[in-house]
């Protein structure tokens, strides 16, 4: 009886290449709204190229100035004066908050009594209203650099575990530190070795970031400070980052006093202070008004402002652009399709 070979390994690889072609035919013929989604995608990628080109050329003709209206906030380009807040977030898709909860990077404290003694491997942060002499006080640092530039904060509690604790009710309040320095280097006199603090205690903000009323009810617990007003301000570039100093909002006045664990406490990943951070990306909603770019790039830079393929219009193009606080500039398109990101910084 005749047998049929059987197929050679090449063959069935051969066929199976066949099959997967014809596949794509299939799969392309029926599903042609997808090409032309990359289609239009493609052409949005050249607009936003061709948008961030004009305003870099626009910039080296004028001394290194942008046009005006590119700051800190996103915004769509176009003529109109109102109706442009569109999401214009990541791949086209609303953007959610992102949690985030961060360990303090430095701590220290600062005691009047021994006012050149550094404390950066103390394993509490203290806080002592007693007498002029007897003052004590904490500094913390947060390293925000995981935050990305432009991001909205929707929420920043920064929470100090009590390690232990005297006395009954006492308001202590976290303010702004103004100046650096260096956890193994600062004392109650100097923020670095060599350089003084400008007022003996640590230079900070005279109005508290926070305050929280403790009471003592003979459970050590964890408290918390709402930041959210000095994390969006280090986030943006128009604070710097210093950390906050630690206080009770009514010194000299009280041997009351709250100790915390400081980072160095022997079980760091559990009562460390800690930062938990809410933040939107960079790009999450575009401002109210449109920022026209027609006058300064027309004609010189670009023959027309371009426009989405889909949605863009003179008055909304649905290009929306922004200088971060480290002035690079993006342009990003606001309803890229298929889940692409179509973004160009530099």
């Amino acid at each position: 009886m005749y047998r049929r070979p059987a197929f050679t390994l090449i063959e069935l690889l051969v066929v199976i290449a066949i099959i997967g072609s014809l596949s794509m035919i299939v799969i392309t013929a029926i599903n042609p709204s997808r090409q032309l989604a990359q289609a239009r995608n493609a052409q949005r990628q050249a607009h936003i190229h061709a948008i961030a080109n004009a305003v870099e050329q626009y910039s080296i003709g004028s001394g290194g100035h942008l046009p005006s209206g590119i700051d800190t906030s996103l915004r769509m380009v176009g003529t109109a004066a109102s109706g442009c807040s569109v999401n214009c977030g990541t791949g086209g898709q609303v953007s959610t908050g992102v949690l985030l909860t961060l360990y303090a990077s430095a701590d220290t404290s600062l005691w009047q009594a021994n006012a050149t003694t550094n404390y950066g491997t103390n394993a509490q942060l203290w806080e002592y209203p007693w007498t002029p002499s007897w003052t004590r006080r904490g500094l913390v640092q947060f390293d925000l650099s995981v935050i990305p530039t432009g991001a909205m904060i929707s929420s920043a509690s920064l929470d100090l575990r009590e390690a232990t604790t005297y006395g009954s009710t006492r308001t202590i309040a976290l303010h702004r530190v103004t100046r650096s320095w260096v956890e193994s280097e600062a004392t109650w006199n100097r923020a670095v070795t060599g350089t003084n603090w400008t007022t003996v205690g640590g230079d900070f903000s005279s109005t508290a970031t926070a305050t929280a009323s403790l009471s003592w009810d003979g459970i050590l617990g964890w408290n918390s400070w709402n930041v959210a007003t000095d994390v969006q301000a280090f986030v943006n570039g128009t604070q710097q980052n210093y950390g906050w100093l630690i206080k009770d909002n009514s010194e000299d006045s009280s041997q009351a006093y709250w100790f915390f664990h400081s980072k160095d406490e022997a079980d760091p990943n559990e009562y460390r202070p800690r930062l938990i951070v809410t933040y939107t990306p960079a790009g999450g909603t575009t401002a109210a008004a449109c920022l026209n770019l027609t006058p300064p790039l027309t004609d010189t830079y670009l023959p027309t402002i371009p426009e989405d393929p889909s949605l863009g219009s003179p008055a909304k193009t649905y290009y929306a652009i922004m200088e971060d606080s480290r002035s690079r500039l993006t342009v990003r398109a606001c309803s890229a399709e298929l889940g692409e990101t179509i973004e160009v910084s530099r």
